[in-house]
């Protein structure tokens, strides 16, 4: 899912007559690790995506999300649906446009990274905590979490 993705959604929207819309596109992996006495106990992967239309018609909201990019057009067709079994109400605004922020919290390093790499890590974890005061005898559960997440907000302002 895309930028093209979304406004192909804005654009249908407002074709079936939604005067304001906006689309909320999200994608994410993770790969989680978790060890105990230096071998993996659990490995767990996961990817995830799903996207959302609300419009705004009449005054009247709507709203509709799914997670198979393939009922986008259904998506749009039940947002603009559902507005019609709402209440007008002159607060259903979008918000204005305003200014983003770039927000630089993205390390390349965990999109690319090995799951061999991401076991070892695992590994070093409870290795340094044991190697850390003599005291520490047994850690109960090392765990390393590494995801990646996307999210775009496309409206018709």
């Amino acid at each position: 899912m895309n930028t093209d993705f979304g406004l192909r959604m804005l654009e249908a929207a407002q074709t079936a007559g939604a005067e304001s819309v906006e689309v909320f596109l999200r994608n994410s992996t993770n790969l989680s690790i978790e060890a105990k006495h230096q071998a993996i106990e659990t490995l767990e992967t996961s990817a995830t995506q799903g996207f959302c239309v609300r419009v705004i018609r009449d005054g009247r909201l709507g709203f509709s999300f799914a997670t198979d990019p393939g009922a986008w057009e259904s998506v749009v067709a039940r947002a603009i649906e559902s507005s019609r079994h709402t209440e007008p109400d002159e607060y259903n605004v979008l918000p204005s446009v305003s200014g983003f922020s770039n927000v630089e919290v993205y390390d390349d390093a965990i999109a690319t990274i090995p799951e061999t790499e991401a076991i070892r890590t695992a590994l070093s974890v409870e290795q340094a905590a044991l190697d850390t005061d003599k005291r520490i005898t047994k850690v109960r559960k090392a765990s390393t979490s590494f995801t990646t997440s996307e999210t775009r907000i496309i409206n018709s302002f």
